[in-house]
């Protein structure tokens, strides 16, 4: 069985937003949604005070589970519009970011929080444990009851986490910002349509270079082994040809000991001055070249 995932951020200044993906057009949209609020005609926003909420929504599920990934996103954006437009005389939705995989859909959402007043208020909406619990609840709820999804943080209320933040990366630049809903349901699905059929060519022309990358690359390291194995055979292959001729390390070792001993006595007899047992030795020498080549050993 599929879970359901949920979790807000506040979003307070201009440095907030450029953490997400066209986050300077987002900070531009929210200033004047704000400015065009009838509570501001005489009043200011106050410094620092939290713009708007990141809501970042996952859920995770199987393939034979068959979430349609259309329905779950106009899902979230229909909680959203019913839980944070309550009091507001505009649409709240700000910008909306999906992004999906195989077994998993993610989905960030930026929404203004206007209270009855028409003034933006975080608090409102979030400011307390138990709203952050109903908030959970509730959604958990829909997701049940539309997908089957199951609670997958039963008994957290989490306000904030760095690993639910909205992933820059996650959005290639070169396809500029995800469609944002603008209140039309129907022109929203074929925006996200169109962007996911641009994401999917993005990312096949990335994983075709990647693999051409990774193909140059090996090639490279089996141009660079085959060099260093000729370096290798070159000063390693005579002495394991020799090894072989004996048939094997131990007896190849046995050879090299007695030739060794042979060449120790031959010195010994030159230091003695024992020129007869020198003569004698290098006959013995002479003896098995004749030997070795009229037996035809190597």
């Amino acid at each position: 069985m599929g879970t359901s995932f949920l979790l807000l951020h506040p979003v307070k200044s201009e440095d907030d937003f450029i953490k997400y993906k066209g986050g300077r057009e987002l900070y531009q949209q929210c200033i004047d949604k704000i400015n065009a609020s009838p509570y501001y005609t005489d009043h200011n926003f106050r410094k620092n005070g939290n713009m708007c909420i990141h809501i970042y929504m996952r859920c995770n599920f199987e393939k034979k589970d068959n979430i349609d990934y259309q329905n779950w996103v106009q899902a979230n954006l229909s909680w959203c519009e019913r839980t944070f437009g309550l009091y507001s005389k505009t649409d709240v939705v700000l910008a909306t970011l999906p992004h999906f995989s195989t077994t998993q859909y993610e989905h960030d959402i930026f929404v203004i929080p206007f209270d009855q007043e028409q003034k933006v208020s975080y608090y409102r909406f979030c400011g307390k444990l138990a709203q952050l619990a109903e908030l959970q609840r509730t959604y958990s709820s829909v997701m049940k009851m539309q997908f089957g999804l199951t609670r997958e943080n039963v008994g957290e209320v989490r306000r904030s986490s760095k690993s639910g933040l909205y992933r820059p990366s996650d959005y290639p630049a070169t396809l500029g910002a995800p469609p944002a809903y603008q209140g039309d349901a129907a022109l929203f699905e074929k925006q996200v349509k169109d962007y996911i059929v641009q994401m999917q060519r993005f990312y096949e022309e990335k994983l075709s270079k990647t693999q051409k990358e990774a193909s140059d690359t090996l090639k490279l390291e089996n141009k660079y082994i085959k060099k260093e194995n000729t370096k290798l055979n070159r000063y390693v292959g005579p002495y394991l040809e020799f090894i072989q001729k004996y048939g094997g390390l131990s007896k190849a070792q046995q050879m090299l000991r007695t030739s060794q001993y042979f060449q120790y006595a031959v010195r010994s007899y030159q230091e003695q001055g024992n020129k007869d047992l020198v003569q004698h030795a290098l006959g013995i020498i002479k003896d098995g070249q004749l030997y070795a080549k009229e037996h035809h050993i190597e």
